[in-house]
């Protein structure tokens, strides 16, 4: 293990070991608040890299980061969970672990049992990529955990294809619902199969988040949330009046169709403080339907919007219409951003009238 950088707060690791380096490092960090680490270690010397966290007590900031392929494994991540349940001074944890680690269950299970005994938190952001394989169990863990973080107030969840099922996906959101300091809620889920029950759920979860200011929720391709899962969605969202950011990234191939496109539409229009929106619908959701579902109808009352993205993959002619209603309507818009192929056709037709003249 090599520490090949070390600039003021920062780790960064490779795949060498220097134990001296790293022993250094922690010394001379442990009296600071803030650190960051980038860790691209085996499961051996992630081992001996948590023993010395353990040391850094006065930590109230914490970047942790593990790369993609190296094999941390179930007892890897059980290590760093014992590490950072010992950092009770943190306020804020990014905890991020690349993919193909195969954390699997048990490796979810310590980092949510490290995450339930960091009660002074208020921001905590994690990220688990493809191919950990945590499961249900682990996703039930990590979502036990949340329970105990009643003091947060930013929360982001990214969580790949990891097989936790709509039980797995139910079970995390449950874990959000007493969080009700969130002011800012991000929660991306990958392909996991999570149904139309995890999507009402999650409904269910923004609707008793009232004190939510920014929200950002993907659900990834192939999660077939279908119509009663974007309902909803839909309707949880019109019961937080304080938005003023709302992304909503709807995957490929999750079936919500026309009238699920509608109400989200109409959930949208419902918040008047409203100021960001970032809009996107894969395809295969209203596949075939070129009307507008509803969302363009209501941007004469969106008067606070400043910056809209919008991205309808199943009708290009669609969203050109929302488009130029939203040039027409949206008096205080600074930012307009589409779907990158229709930039390019409006590029090309730019430069064909200009050629003609």
């Amino acid at each position: 293990m090599l520490c090949d950088k070390q600039i003021n707060s920062e780790l960064f690791c490779s795949s060498t070991f220097n134990l001296e380096k790293l022993q250094k490092f922690f010394f001379e960090q442990s009296k600071k608040q803030e650190c960051s680490i980038v860790s691209r270690l085996n499961k051996d010397d992630t081992k001996i890299l948590s023993q010395q966290l353990r040391s850094l007590i006065n930590l109230t900031t914490l970047k942790f980061e593990i790369g993609n392929n190296t094999y941390i494994g179930e007892d890897g991540a059980q290590e760093l969970g014992e590490s950072i349940k010992n950092l009770n001074n943190l306020t804020s944890l990014s905890f991020q672990i690349g993919t193909q680690n195969f954390i699997g269950s048990k490796g979810a299970q310590g980092i949510g049992l490290a995450f339930q005994n960091l009660y002074n938190l208020k921001n905590l952001s994690f990220s688990i990529g493809i191919q950990n394989n945590i499961g249900i169990e682990g996703a039930y863990s990590l979502g036990q955990s949340l329970k105990y973080l009643t003091s947060l107030q930013e929360l982001s969840i990214q969580i790949g294809y990891s097989q936790i099922q709509k039980e797995g996906a139910i079970s995390l959101i449950q874990g959000i619902k007493n969080l009700t300091q969130l002011t800012k809620l991000k929660f991306l889920i990958g392909y996991n199969n999570i149904g139309s029950e995890s999507a009402i759920e999650m409904g269910n979860c923004i609707g008793l988040l009232k004190s939510l200011k920014t929200l950002q929720l993907t659900i990834g391709d192939y999660n077939k949330i279908g119509l009663e899962g974007s309902k909803a969605i839909a309707e949880g969202i019109k019961n937080v009046n304080m938005l003023q950011c709302l992304q909503i990234n709807i995957g490929f191939n999750n079936l919500i169709t026309h009238e699920g496109a509608s109400d989200l539409a109409h959930s949208i229009h419902s918040l008047k403080s409203l100021r960001i929106l970032d809009f996107s619908l894969g395809s295969y959701n209203i596949k075939g339907q070129e009307e507008d579902f509803g969302l363009g109808k209501g941007f004469k009352n969106m008067v606070k919007l400043t910056s809209l993205s919008l991205k309808i993959y199943d009708s290009e002619m669609l969203q050109q219409q929302l488009i130029t209603r939203a040039r027409r309507q949206l008096k205080r818009l600074t930012n307009l951003q589409l779907n990158q192929q229709i930039q390019q056709q409006q590029q090309q037709q730019q430069q064909q009238q200009q050629q003609q003249l």
